[in-house]
């Protein structure tokens, strides 16, 4: 990845992403996001089979390996995360206390000289690409929503929490908004620009991104619509 502005010693604590270049060759990853449908899946049992990347405040809930965020404002709550954190350099700034379990970015068109800018998940997932991870399984990145009975629109389990009714069809012609749906195509643009590099599949068939699905019935939660019939 694009190298930290700041030279690095033994006393910095600014490591850049390029140490994490192949650190996962081959490895299964699960990238966490915090769209409705994590909510099905037990994460704990998906911790056991592979390397798990989350987005901010997941870590809260997921068993994580590495935690991706990119807005200042939740900066000190993800410091208190014990695994290992990745985001920009401009936020990594204002945590130098914390030491060797940082990681910065610079963002760029082409891996591994920076990251395509995007929202945490594209992050998350990218990160996965660079530690060539493979295969990668997307759980709760669902570019999609959630309503209330208002038809409110929200996507993030933190912030929604009210919110009870999920769409769980793949379709683009459903109710969204232009900055979700953005999401959705920018994530989809990454997985298709890295095909032959890996194989990326969304756990379950739910939200609108469109990327080939898989169903894991040994990984639903007691929330997981199937979980009955199993």
């Amino acid at each position: 990845m694009r190298q930290c502005d700041e030279r690095r010693d033994d006393t910095s604590p600014f490591f850049a992403t390029d140490e994490l270049i192949g650190k996962h060759h081959g490895e299964v990853a699960f990238v966490i996001g915090n769209g409705k449908s994590v909510e099905f899946y037990d994460t704990d049992k998906m911790s056991e089979k592979g390397v798990m990347i989350g987005c901010n405040l997941g870590f809260r809930v997921h068993k994580l390996d590495y935690l991706c965020w990119q807005d200042s404002k939740i900066a000190s709550d993800c410091a208190s995360f014990t695994g290992k954190k990745v985001t920009s350099y401009k936020h990594i700034k204002a945590e130098r206390r914390q030491r060797r379990d940082w990681y910065c970015f610079g963002y760029g068109a082409e891996l591994p000289n920076g990251f395509a800018k995007i929202n945490t998940g594209g992050l998350a997932l990218q990160l996965a690409i660079l530690m060539e991870c493979d295969p990668i399984f997307l759980v709760g990145i669902d570019g999609c929503f959630v309503t209330d009975k208002k038809g409110n629109i929200g996507s993030n389990i933190f912030t929604d929490k009210a919110k009870t009714k999920i769409d769980i069809k793949t379709q683009r012609g459903k109710k969204t908004t232009s900055h979700l749906f953005a999401h959705a195509t920018a994530i989809e643009a990454i997985i298709k620009k890295y095909e032959d590099y890996c194989n990326v599949f969304q756990v379950g068939d739910w939200g609108i991104v469109e990327v080939p699905h898989v169903d894991f019935p040994e990984f639903y939660g007691r929330e997981h619509p199937k979980k009955g019939n199993n």
